[in-house]
C-alpha cells in the first residue's frame, strides 16, 4: 500500500464497511427484545443535520372537532404555551484495527462491532430509564415518581399512593400481582388506557421472574403472566415479550408500566448507527473505527409512567 494512502484517510476497504453494516443489522435482529427504550418509545426521525428538536405541546383541552358545512374552515390547532427544545446527543464507541487486519477476513472484527453496539444501546436504555441530569434527560423513573396519580408502594401508602398486596417474589398465596398491576394501570392518565396494546411492563430479570410463578388464583395453575396479559391488551397465548420487557437497567425490586405514545415520550433520531472508518492511519499501523448515533430523548407526560414496588 502506497505511503500516501497509509497516512491519508479512508484506507479501510468498502467491503469491510459493508460487512460491518451486515453485522449491525444482525445484532438488531438478535437483540431487539433488549432494546427497551426503542421498544417502548415512539421514534421520531428528523433530518441528519438536526441539532435540536423543538416539541410544542398540543392543547387537547379545547372543544372536540364537530362536523360542519364543507365551506367552513377548520379551527387552528392550539399548540399551547409549552415548548421544549431537546438537543440531539451523539452516542459513540470505537475500536482499533491494525493495517495487517485489512488482509484478513472482516469477520474477525465482528466481536468488536457487536461490543460497540451493545455498549451504545445499553447506554441508551440506562439513560432512558434513569435519566441523566447533565443532559437534562429526566428518564422513566423520575417521571413515574412525579406522576400525581401516585404509585404502588410496598407499605405506608399516603395520598394517591396504594400499598401492594404482598411481595411478588414470595410463596405467600395472599399476594395478588394481577390486582397490583390493575391498580397501577389505573394511575395512568385515562387517555393512555384506551389502547392497552401501547402499554408495556418493564423490570429487571429478577423482578420479572415473578410473572413465571403459578397464579394462586387460577384453577388451571396458569402462570401469572398468562393471567395479567389482558391488562396489556394481549391474550395469554401471545408472546410475553410483546408487552413485558426484561432489562437490567431497571431498579431492583421495582417494575414500571410505561406508555408508547408520542404524547408520552419520544426518541428523536437524526442518525441511526453509522460506521466512520475514514481516519488516517495511527502509530504502529493502527486504524480507528467509530460507531455512533445521534439521538435525543424527550419526556412529555409524567402520567404516562407508573412505578410499582414489588417488595
Amino acid at each position: 500500500m502506497a505511503t500516501d494512502m497509509l497516512y491519508g484517510s479512508g484506507i479501510v476497504p468498502g467491503t469491510f464497511t459493508a460487512t460491518f453494516y451486515d453485522y449491525i443489522n444482525d445484532w438488531y435482529d438478535v437483540n431487539l427484545d433488549n432494546q427497551m427504550a426503542r421498544k417502548c418509545t415512539v421514534l421520531t426521525q428528523v433530518p441528519a443535520t438536526t441539532e435540536a428538536y423543538e416539541a410544542n405541546k398540543i392543547d387537547f383541552a379545547g372543544d372536540d372537532v364537530v362536523p360542519k358545512a364543507k365551506k367552513t374552515p377548520g379551527v387552528e390547532v392550539s399548540l399551547g404555551s409549552t415548548t421544549s427544545n431537546t438537543p440531539l446527543w451523539r452516542w459513540a464507541d470505537s475500536f482499533v484495527m491494525n493495517e495487517d487486519d485489512l488482509a484478513k477476513d472482516p469477520m474477525l472484527q465482528r466481536r468488536y462491532i457487536e461490543g460497540c453496539m451493545a455498549k451504545i444501546f445499553r447506554g441508551e436504555d440506562k439513560v432512558w430509564f434513569a435519566g441523566r441530569a447533565v443532559n437534562n434527560i429526566p428518564g422513566v423513573a423520575t417521571c413515574a415518581g412525579l406522576n400525581t396519580n401516585g404509585k404502588v408502594v410496598a407499605s405506608g401508602a399516603s395520598g394517591s399512593d396504594t400499598n401492594n398486596i404482598g411481595a411478588w417474589l414470595t410463596s405467600d398465596t395472599n399476594r395478588d400481582i394481577y390486582e397490583d398491576l390493575r391498580v397501577a394501570r389505573g394511575k395512568l392518565d385515562s387517555k393512555y388506557r384506551t389502547n392497552l396494546r401501547n402499554l408495556y411492563l418493564i423490570g429487571n430479570a429478577a423482578a420479572m421472574d415473578a410473572l413465571f410463578q403459578k397464579d394462586p388464583y387460577s384453577d388451571s395453575s396458569s402462570l401469572i403472566y398468562e393471567s395479567v396479559a389482558p391488562l396489556f391488551g394481549r391474550t395469554k397465548n401471545e408472546p410475553m415479550s410483546d408487552w413485558a420487557i426484561i432489562n437490567d437497567s431497571v431498579t431492583a425490586n421495582y417494575v414500571y408500566i410505561v406508555t408508547k405514545s408520542r404524547e408520552a415520550a419520544e426518541l428523536v433520531q437524526a442518525r441511526g448507527i453509522t460506521v466512520d472508518d475514514s481516519y488516517p492511519r495511527k502509530a504502529i499501523k493502527n486504524i480507528e473505527v467509530h460507531l455512533y448515533q445521534d439521538v435525543g430523548m424527550v419526556f412529555h407526560d409524567n402520567q404516562a409512567f407508573v412505578e410499582i414496588a414489588i417488595g
